[in-house]
């Protein structure tokens, strides 16, 4: 009762202005509560794109240590399968090279029966060959000079190994 006789009491363009400075007085308390809101979630925005970063270079790192850990252990079956490759050529020359020890010591026993030996080839040839026959490609065929048959088993021997190092290379690894 009292507030309404005081505000009678007053001009008309003063409490326009209380109205107005009332009126200023909100808007300019909802605008610093919005820049408020919108600085908090600016920086959770940020907070959040932090941890986004450091979640990513977490996984980036524990990939690349997948990655050298496959790329270790690829060449270590590369250097395996090489050695074991290796070894077994070494192996099947040795055989070889026992075979045909063996045979020649066989023909030169003495007290065998006298078969006459093979005739000597001609010096050249007429013509050459209308069909050498594939190719024989591959490690195996160059390095295994000899019979056909020891060339076929070099050849088996190193595609063996071939297949084992596709095997283990695409062996996947938890």
């Amino acid at each position: 009762m009292i507030a309404g006789t005081f505000v009678r009491a007053l001009p008309g363009w003063v409490l326009w202005l209380a109205l107005t400075a009332l009126v200023a007085a909100s808007a300019g308390w909802g605008y610093t509560r919005g820049l408020s809101a919108e600085r908090e979630a600016r920086d959770d925005l940020a907070a959040e794109f932090a941890q986004f970063r450091a979640e990513v270079a977490t996984q980036g790192r524990q990939a690349q240590a997948r990655t050298a850990a496959e790329i270790t252990r690829q060449e270590t079956i590369n250097a395996q399968t090489h050695t074991a490759y290796g070894v077994a050529l070494d192996r099947l020359r040795a055989l070889h090279a026992a075979d045909r020890l063996r045979l020649a010591a066989d023909t030169a026993r003495a007290g065998g029966s006298a078969v006459p030996a093979d005739t000597a080839a001609a010096g050249r040839t007429d013509a050459a060959a209308a069909d050498a026959g594939p190719d024989p490609g591959g490690d195996a065929a160059a390095e295994a000079p000899g019979t056909l048959t020891e060339r076929c088993q070099a050849a088996t021997l190193q595609c063996v190994w071939l297949q084992h190092w596709i095997d283990e290379q695409s062996a996947v690894v938890p």
